[in-house]
């Protein structure tokens, strides 16, 4: 009891900001730039006096927490597209669905290849080693700058953490808890980026040229998941506009159609080695480009 007494008051010592305004300062909740000077107390104080790991862990998730949901508070007036989402139609997911217990929440149905993290639930899709970008649930607001990033983990309990991957490697302030909204969050799966390259092959599987990727849509949606042998492997539908250049002799290419570019759609392959961290895409299949015929993208890494 004593024990709890003494986190519960260092607790409130650290949340109270009595002398500056919040907004002066919380970082953004979507950098990993900068951290929050009471954590830097928080482990000051640590260091001085000797808190239990378990205890000092306590108060740490209680203060990121804290963080996290202030930094993340809706505006007071909303904007004209935040009222669209908030009128938009309403979904029912139950934490039953992904083997937790079974809590329903009613939130604002999700875009149709989004994948929803909420309370107990998380899609049995949302996968670490993966890359996703993340929007707040009923809203037009992302995490992480609207950048897609790798999910690392994905924690334990009733407000699910979720980790992923930052440059930053002593503190990592890439994460949330899937409690901290009442919607939830929105998951899109990113297989393919700008500026990725593939070599290109036809039916015959011989390598005939090259393409360049110059913009591929958000909307990547996850037609397939499949688990063997330690290994996961994702199909995703992806459209994208590519530079594409032919083989026009043994030794050179030639851009296909000049200097315009072509739009093209395909099923990305991503693959998470058992052992890996970092899932990988082999190949878009199914590409078809004009007059070559349906083709294979691979990536030559």
């Amino acid at each position: 009891m004593c024990d709890d007494m003494n986190i519960n008051k260092e607790i409130a010592t650290l949340l109270h900001l009595p002398s500056s305004p919040l907004e002066s300062v919380l970082p953004t909740p979507d950098s990993d730039e900068h951290v929050w000077p009471e954590m830097k107390v928080l482990h000051q104080k640590r260091r001085d006096q000797g808190h239990g790991k378990n205890s000092f862990r306590r108060v740490e998730n209680v203060v990121w927490r804290e963080w996290f949901v202030r930094g993340n508070s809706p505006p007071s007036s909303p904007t004209e597209k935040e009222n669209h989402f908030q009128n938009q139609n309403k979904s029912i997911v139950c934490g039953k669905d992904a083997g937790d217990i079974p809590a329903e929440y009613e939130i604002a149905t999700p875009k149709r290849h989004e994948m929803i993290a909420v309370g107990t639930h998380v899609d049995k899709r949302i996968t670490p080693g993966f890359f996703y970008k993340i929007r707040i649930n009923g809203s037009e607001k992302f995490q992480f700058k609207g950048k897609a990033l790798r999910l690392q983990s994905i924690g334990k309990g009733y407000g699910k953490r979720f980790t992923f991957a930052s440059k930053c490697l002593n503190t990592n302030t890439n994460f949330f808890w899937s409690d901290s909204h009442n919607d939830g969050y929105a998951f899109s799966i990113q297989a393919v980026f700008e500026n990725e390259e593939f070599g290109i092959y036809d039916s015959q599987q011989r390598h005939i040229g090259r393409a360049v990727v110059e913009f591929v849509s958000d909307v990547q949606d996850e037609i397939e998941h499949i688990e063997k042998d330690g290994a996961i492997e994702k199909t995703v539908h992806v459209t994208m506009t590519c530079n594409v250049e032919i083989r026009c002799g043994p030794h050179g290419m030639v851009s296909l159609i000049g200097n315009d570019s072509l739009s093209l759609e395909g099923k990305a392959l991503v693959i998470k080695a058992q052992k890996s961290a970092k899932a990988v895409t082999k190949c878009i299949e199914d590409v078809e480009i004009p007059p070559l015929g349906r083709c294979t993208l691979r990536s030559d890494e």
